[in-house]
């Protein structure tokens, strides 16, 4: 067995990493559970004609792998098994005439004080599955596997120190062999699975100390997007049984940082995650990423970014746009810099990407898993992260109740006025300045449809939108009415962040005997909302020369939630709401985007 020593990393200590240094009350344990185990290889590669984009082939048999060709050029091997053999990542089970794969663990866990081979107490702890993406997997000449995994040993360790158990999961095997999504999906739930079997041993640790109706996954870049799937496939009994997976598990939360959005561009099979598979779910992006930056999403093609993935989502959520924050930082193994170029922007340091990453992380899984529900303003922009960095937000919590999400047709009772507003894909829908030959624009990583506002030139204000309900509404039983708006802008390559307007327009509620509230942009403004395009440049470099021959233009809109207190609504009676209705006021030079309207329940 492959054995890899934490001790010969440079490992962050709790606290080490700056401005978040509020701590936990417990001890830290820490192993490594390594091993080769009875897994199904799985490997999914990129094909358009299939459902959500993957084609997916399973490999029961040990002669299934050897039927996949040699997967690198120049390769010494005939077949793909070899090269998983000779890089140990594999090994024959002749009990079985069959093969077992290599999976390594890093746990981490609250101790007794007196004994950290023990857990402390003596109760169940919640769960929580982190999984990387991906990232070079072994030393090209000494073959060496490069431990990602241990990347999050500083996350792993802040949850411990607030009695969660963490388990980080090495999925090398899917870097080596180029898988996307699945099979780290489900060596997600297999690990699960794992440890609800050490859960029920009484020489384990961790005999019954697993509180499986408290489980949380995070994943990074491709592992963003695998936890997603992962929390679908676990809940699907047909999908687990096809994986081989035992358990059915409680996902309370899923945390993706930086993801991929492989499905996002197919026709059908998309990952759209919802409530009943995860009731919380959470985005961490940064706008300075030069892996994950959206260079191939034009109008809603390629693998997409974290923005989709939210866009999607069917339940409660957050996405925060960290604005100086890059890929790699987030994972203290890999190197530090994408393959990014900085304009006009000071990119935050590795120490920052913990401190963040530590606050916003630990805060969620406090906050979904050990009910701190104080952690919860962080991600509805009540709270400012504890370093002060500026991010934008998008967000939807609490009992949500759905008025118009620009899809489709309204619900019951519910009209739009007039009946067919400017609607449009965001992807595609707004300026685009045509590019030079040594540069591109992907404008916005938005999928979603939006109402759009055209400028109004003349001196009264325009009504390109408005709800109209039949019966009068109740709004007195909810706490908010939000909406996402952004305005359009031109983020070609010399845009200048400060020249770019801010979405203007006027919010019109009105009840039944015609009395209304008028609420404006300008009221809705804070010092963190709304936030500037940030400028952001992906180099183009010459194969042979090696020399920056241009950029692509990874600056983009985005859409932020606006949030409106009920209480502080005043003139108008909100037991009897007939109407709610958009006005863009005389002079505004700018179409706006407008999407997402609902009524929340959130205290």
């Amino acid at each position: 067995m492959l054995a890899l020593e934490p001790s010969a990393l440079l490992l962050s200590s709790p606290g080490a990493s700056g401005g978040f240094v509020e701590k936990g009350p417990y001890s830290i344990g820490e192993d490594e559970i390594n091993g080769f185990v009875s897994q199904e290889f799985v490997r999914d590669q990129l094909n358009s004609s299939k459902p959500g984009n993957l084609e997916i082939t399973r490999c029961p048999k040990l002669a299934d792998i050897k039927a996949i060709p040699a997967a690198f050029t120049g390769s010494p091997f005939s077949d793909h098994w070899g090269e998983l053999l000779y890089c140990k990542f594999v090994q024959a089970d002749s009990s079985t005439a069959g093969y077992q794969i290599l999976r390594n663990l890093h746990l981490a866990y609250p101790a007794d004080e007196d004994d950290p081979d023990k857990l402390a107490g003596a109760g169940r702890f919640p769960l929580v599955i982190l999984l990387h993406g991906n990232h070079q997997s072994v030393e090209p000449t000494s073959l060496a596997h490069i431990p990602s995994h241990l990347g999050y040993i500083y996350l792993q360790r802040e949850l411990a120190a607030w009695g969660i158990i963490s388990v980080s999961l090495d999925t090398n095997i899917g870097n080596f062999s180029n898988s996307w999504i699945q099979m780290r999906a489900e060596s997600v739930l297999r690990t699960l699975d794992s440890l609800s079997t050490l859960d029920q041993d009484t020489s384990s640790r961790l005999y019954q100390r697993i509180d499986f109706d408290r489980v949380g996954l995070f994943g990074h870049s491709r592992g963003g997007d695998a936890v997603v799937r992962a929390a679908i496939i676990n809940s699907r009994a047909a999908d687990r049984k096809a994986a081989g997976i035992v358990g059915k598990y409680t996902i309370k939360a899923v945390c993706a940082v930086a993801p991929t959005d492989f499905t996002g561009s197919a026709a059908t099979g998309r990952s759209n995650l919802d409530s009943s598979q995860a009731p919380c779910f959470i985005v961490l992006y940064g706008a300075l990423d030069g892996d994950v930056s959206g260079v191939d999403q034009e109008a809603g093609g390629g693998t997409g970014t974290g923005f989709r993935l939210y866009d999607r989502a069917d339940t409660e959520k957050a996405m925060i746009f960290l604005e100086k924050c890059n890929h790699n930082r987030f994972n203290d193994v890999w190197t530090e810099d994408d393959s990014f170029s900085l304009h006009d922007n000071a990119l935050l340091s590795r120490a920052s990407h913990r401190s963040l990453a530590k606050e916003y992380v630990g805060g969620l899984f406090r906050w979904r898993l050990l009910g701190n529900v104080a952690s919860r303003e962080l991600f509805d922009g009540s709270a400012r992260n504890a370093t002060g960095e500026v991010c934008s937000i998008q967000w939807s919590l609490g009992q949500r109740t759905k008025l118009d999400d620009m899809e489709g047709a309204t619900g019951p009772g519910i009209s739009r006025q007039p009946p067919n507003p400017q609607l449009g894909d965001l992807s595609i829908a707004a300026t685009r300045p045509i590019p030079s030959t040594t540069e591109s624009d992907i404008y916005t990583n938005h999928q979603t449809m939006v109402l759009i506002t055209d400028p109004n030139p003349g001196s009264n204000p325009m009504a390109p939108y408005g709800l109209v309900f039949s019966p009068a509404q109740n709004w007195t039983i909810y706490t908010h009415l939000i909406f996402r708006a952004c305005a359009d802008a031109d983020v070609s390559i010399n845009f200048v962040p400060g020249a770019i307007l801010p979405p203007d327009f006027t919010l019109v509620i009105t009840d039944s005997s015609a009395n209304s509230a008028r609420i404006t942009a300008a009221s809705l403004r804070t010092p963190d909302r709304p936030r500037a395009p940030v400028p952001h440049l992906y180099p183009l470099t010459s194969s042979t020369t090696g020399l920056v021959t241009g950029h692509i233009n990874c600056s983009v809109i985005h859409l932020e939630t606006y949030p409106i207190h009920l209480s502080q609504v005043a003139g108008v009676d909100l037991t009897s709401i007939s109407k709610v209705s958009i006005e863009i006021p005389p002079g505004t030079t700018q179409r706006c985007f407008f999407d997402s309207l609902e009524l929340l329940k959130y205290s």
